[in-house]
């Protein structure tokens, strides 16, 4: 396109033009066809055979990697259900289909959660600091094994967790047994600073320096949470729960110190949410709080009479009636401000 200028009487670029050409050299969405991969070719054609040639032989796929395959085949396919988005400026609209988000198979899905992951720690995790990755192999023996029996795993990995707060703990001048190194990965997450006096050894003043270092600001002022209401509401009382389930489990399959289970715990806690585009409610002191809460008998897990999942109840509460706030929710449930979450929620179960 060309501008034209009274001044001058002549055509010239102008700023149409640029615009034009900025829009031309902009990336555009390109609807991603899996089902033209060969791949997915391959994996259509011949999956079938494979399942009826192992039904011959009365052997059968596991559970897991059935659904990943069938997933798969439906995954960015637009016969299997697809997203209409308009642009609310130009009316412009794409279709987006659906797509399986699954963790092993998939190389579409396995590329955007591995980049997904990389800008949560680039940004949201380590800073703009150094960062030492310890990445750990084992011999391939060794790795059937654990893939055979996950529980083995968790004993293995303590070890391995021991041995390199020893090796930094060596490398910083302290004594091994006053180190703690779990501070930062605590601030970064959120705590308050109630929270580090109480699970460190460092003093009050060292605490602070370490925050505002870490932080970039000074802490929070006030009172940690006290009550276990809070934990009681509809959508607290499920992000709770989850953050719970996961610590129970890490508890029995890790031998992991008090404060390095509830950080683990968090941090998969927050990867759920991320993974189903939800806001967490839960923060990272409130999780510290809730352990405490159930460690000193305040709060306690309930199975849920109609779908058997376990979620944060009063101790008295009578288990044979209990329902969870996922099977009978509340009658305003999905109709505030956060009405996207809670919705969202209740989709997922």
């Amino acid at each position: 396109m060309l501008c034209f200028t009274a001044t001058e009487g002549r055509a010239r670029p102008g700023a149409a033009g640029a615009a034009a050409t900025a829009q031309a050299a902009a990336p555009s969405y390109a609807r991603h066809v899996p089902e033209r991969t060969l791949l997915y070719a391959l994996v259509q054609a011949h999956y079938p055979d494979f399942l009826a040639r192992l039904e011959a032989e009365d052997r059968t796929l596991p559970k897991q990697v059935h659904e990943e395959f069938e997933e798969y085949l439906r995954c960015g396919v637009l016969d299997h259900g697809f997203l209409r988005v308009v642009c609310e400026q130009c009316r412009a609209e794409r279709l987006v289909a659906f797509s399986c988000k699954k963790r092993g198979f998939c190389p579409s899905c396995g590329a955007r959660r591995m980049a997904e992951s990389a800008r949560h720690l680039v940004e949201e995790v380590f800073g703009p600091r150094p960062v030492r990755q310890w990445v750990l192999s084992f011999p391939y023996p060794l790795r059937f094994l654990f893939a055979s029996k996950p529980d083995a795993i968790g004993p293995v990995l303590a070890i391995v967790h021991r041995v390199i707060a020893r090796w930094l703990a060596d490398q910083a001048g302290v004594p091994r047994e006053a180190a703690q190194c779990g501070a930062v990965t605590l601030i970064q997450l959120g705590a308050r600073l109630q929270v580090l006096e109480s699970e460190t050894d460092l003093s009050y003043e060292r605490l602070l320096r370490l925050y505002k270092e870490v932080a970039g600001k000074s802490p929070s002022k006030g009172q940690l949470p006290f009550s276990t209401d809070w934990f009681m509401t509809w959508q607290p009382n499920i992000h709770a729960s989850l953050f719970l389930n996961v610590h129970e489990y890490l508890n029995k399959v890790a031998e992991l110190d008090e404060i390095d289970t509830v950080i683990k715990a968090y941090k998969l806690y927050l990867e759920q949410l991320q993974a189903q585009a939800l806001e967490p409610q839960l923060s990272v002191t409130r999780a510290w709080r809730l352990v405490k809460f159930i460690d000193n008998g305040m709060l306690t897990m309930t199975a849920c009479s109609k779908c058997g999942g376990h979620f944060v109840t009063h101790p008295h509460e009578i288990a044979r009636h209990y329902v969870c706030g996922l099977c009978n929710p509340p009658a305003r449930a999905g109709k505030g401000r956060q009405a996207g979450s809670l919705q969202s929620a209740l989709e997922i179960h």
